[in-house]
């Protein structure tokens, strides 16, 4: 395996990642926040 391919890997791994998370905390974000309208 080159750097190339083990460095693509990486970042994608740390994008999907940080895209979960995102996902997630937006998720998390907007719930609490029509609880609190509520």
């Amino acid at each position: 395996m080159s750097v190339y391919t083990v460095s693509t890997a990486a970042i994608a791994s740390v994008v999907v990642l940080a895209a979960w998370l995102g996902l997630f905390a937006y998720f998390v974000w907007t719930d609490s926040k029509a609880s609190a309208d509520a």
